[in-house]
C-alpha cells in the first residue's frame, strides 16, 4: 500500500515538471517540420521530422524505444480512397465546408480564445513570418484580424497579406516550456467547449 502511494506521488509530481519543446516549420509549397520535446531533465526525448516522409523516435534514459519512418507519398488510388474516408472526419474539411457566416463566427471565437491560450503557454522564443492570401477579401480580412491578435503574445510575428491569389507561406520557429497540467486543462476545456464541439463530432 505504501509503495502504491509513493508511486502515485511520484507520478503526480511528474505532472509539475515542464515539457521543453522546439518547433521549426517551413511551408513554401511542400511543408517541412522539425520538432523535439524533452521531459523531464531529458529523461524522455521525442524527435519528429517531416518532409515528404515522416520520421519520429522516442528515447527514455537514452534508450531508443521507437524509431519509425512513414511514407506519406501514397499512390493516387490509395490517396483518393483515404481522402474519401477522411473527408467527413477531418476538422479542416469541416471548417472549409462551413458557410461564410459560420466561418466568420468561428474566427471571432478563435480571436477571443487563442490569445488567452497563448498567455498560458507563451513561447519564450518565437520568430514567425506568414504570407496569407484569399480571393475572398472578407475572409482574408477576418483571418488577418485573428492573426493580428497573436502579436500581443508572440514576438517577431510578421504577416504579409496577399489579395491577389490564394496562398499560404510560413516560416516559423518556436521554443518554450509547457506544464503538463496546464496542457491537459487547455485540451479538456476547448475539446468539449460548445463553441467547437461540432468540429469533433
Amino acid at each position: 500500500m505504501i509503495i502504491l502511494i509513493v508511486i502515485l506521488i511520484l507520478l503526480c509530481s511528474l505532472l509539475l515538471f515542464p515539457i521543453h519543446y522546439d518547433v521549426k516549420l517551413v511551408k513554401d509549397g511542400e511543408m517541412e517540420i522539425k520538432a523535439k520535446a524533452n521531459y523531464p531533465f531529458d529523461i524522455i526525448q521525442f524527435h519528429l521530422e517531416y518532409f515528404l516522409l515522416m520520421h519520429y523516435e522516442l528515447k527514455i534514459f537514452g534508450i531508443k524505444l521507437i524509431d519509425r519512418t512513414i511514407d506519406l507519398n501514397l499512390n493516387k488510388d490509395e490517396k483518393n480512397v483515404n481522402e474519401k474516408k477522411q473527408k467527413n472526419k477531418s476538422i479542416v474539411s469541416k471548417i472549409m465546408s462551413l458557410k461564410i457566416k459560420d466561418k466568420l463566427n468561428l474566427i471571432s471565437n478563435l480571436k477571443k480564445d487563442i490569445p488567452q491560450i497563448l498567455k498560458k503557454v507563451k513561447p519564450k522564443y518565437s520568430n514567425i513570418n506568414v504570407e496569407l492570401g484569399f480571393k475572398n477579401p472578407f475572409l482574408l480580412g477576418a483571418l488577418l484580424g485573428l492573426l493580428s491578435t497573436l502579436k500581443l503574445v508572440l514576438k517577431n510575428l510578421q504577416i504579409q497579406p496577399n489579395f491577389n491569389e490564394k496562398i499560404l507561406k510560413v516560416d516559423m520557429a518556436i521554443s518554450s516550456d509547457i506544464n503538463l497540467i496546464t496542457l491537459l486543462i487547455i485540451i479538456l476545456k476547448y475539446r468539449f467547449s460548445k463553441k467547437y464541439i461540432e468540429l469533433y463530432t
